[in-house]
């Protein structure tokens, strides 16, 4: 049975021993010790249940000394997965009897004590954890690591800790508890604005490259200061998990050349088994070349399903679009294609002969082109709809942006 509640009352009054999945969105103003513990005692009657989503929007009140929501929870023996969303929260710690109003978003303390114990969860095979937009900095990424070294049945492992200060040393922590579990296979992991330049491209790319189990990687690099240096550094380590099936990487608002598409090129065949590929480089410095040199490798992936790829604001032009489809049109494997070519600046004249070329795609069910800010004319883009539609007979959806 599925439960989900808004409010702490209303969880007190419900049947606990017959659910098996809750889902508590809990919008008090705030979250004192006392609602912890009560929230905690609660969950712990739910004996049947396999799946805990936790989504505490305010203030979160907490002191120190009093027991740790985990120690309750962790009796229920049968819980699998877990979800939390503690996103851009805010937590004012109690210690004994004085109160620190810092007024901050939650930092390192009040994530220790969030997460304290989590690992005593003994069948969790599945965790979701959003701590994004907060300031946990290194030291709370080094404690996060260390309770989830205990972790060991995980299978599944998302963690968002984007906008926290983490910096490399953190997030390298983080991974070098988690790169032994041998049961892990989905592993995604959003650390978008924490700066962790090359250096930290670099070591992120050796330790998940340990994670051999892996099938489905997900990451989020946007925005670290990494050049091709440190990014070509990554790209060779984790081309070394040829058993991925699933691979998405946000590469935007760094400092790439086309360079980093050459290599990448070189380095995407060695991926023999992947299903879904999605790649985003918008806002870096790719010229026209970068399309073909890419493309080039990803063409010689028999078994891709699904590319979505992300130029967004770099100077492709209409000469690096048709290189892009001339080769993405022989991928006739390919069902399912969305690829982003927002201010690019392409020429419309173009634009129309170049997606004739596309008419060869036979298994192509769903097809999604960004063309915004190209200052296209709602004539020419009909034209190309009209176009599409005609020749890829097999579609199911398309859409057209521009």
């Amino acid at each position: 049975m599925k439960k989900q509640f808004q409010f702490l009352d209303k969880l007190k009054d419900s049947n606990l021993q017959q659910i098996t999945q809750l889902e508590l969105e809990l919008k008090q103003n705030y979250f004192s010790t006392n609602m912890l513990k009560q929230l905690g005692y609660e969950i712990s009657l739910c004996q049947k249940i396999q799946s805990l989503v936790l989504n505490i929007k305010g203030e979160i009140i907490c002191d120190k000394s009093s027991p740790q929501f985990w120690n309750q929870v962790y009796n229920c023996s049968q819980i699998q997965k877990i979800n939390i969303q503690l996103e851009q929260s805010f937590i004012n710690l109690f210690i004994s009897t004085i109160l620190f109003c810092r007024n901050n978003k939650i930092e390192s303390s009040g994530l220790l004590f969030l997460i304290c114990d989590i690992s005593k969860c003994k069948n969790l095979i599945s965790l979701t954890l959003n701590l994004s937009q907060n300031n946990i900095q290194a030291i709370g990424a080094i404690e996060l690591g260390q309770e989830l070294h205990n972790c060991k049945k995980l299978n599944f492992l998302d963690l968002n800790l984007s906008q926290n200060n983490i910096g490399c040393k953190g997030i390298i922590k983080i991974l070098q508890n988690i790169t032994h579990f041998k049961r892990l296979e989905n592993l995604s992991l959003y650390v978008d604005e924490n700066k962790i330049k090359n250096v930290g491209a670099q070591l992120i790319g050796s330790e998940i490259s340990k994670c051999q189990y892996l099938k489905q990687i997900t990451l989020d690099i946007m925005n670290n200061k990494v050049n091709d240096e440190g990014c070509i550094q990554f790209i060779q380590k984790i081309a070394k998990l040829t058993n991925l099936q699933v691979l998405r990487i946000n590469f935007q608002k760094n400092k790439f050349s086309d360079q980093i598409t050459s290599i990448l090129g070189q380095e995407i065949v060695k991926f023999i088994n992947l299903s879904q590929l999605v790649l985003h480089f918008g806002s870096n410095e790719l010229t026209r070349e970068s399309t073909a040199q890419l493309c080039q490798g990803i063409q010689q992936l028999i078994f891709l399903k699904d590319l979505q790829i992300s130029f967004y604001k770099n100077w492709i032009l209409s000469h690096g679009l048709k290189s892009f489809v001339d080769i993405v049109s022989k991928m006739n494997h390919l069902v399912s294609l969305n690829a982003n070519f927002k201010n690019c600046r392409i020429k419309e004249q173009e634009l129309r002969n170049v997606l004739s070329e596309m008419k060869n795609m036979k298994k192509l069910k769903i097809l999604v082109l960004n063309f915004k800010e190209n200052d296209f004319t709602p004539a020419v883009v009909q034209k190309c709809i009209q176009i599409l539609i005609k020749n890829l007979i097999r579609l199911l959806q398309l859409k057209m942006d521009y």
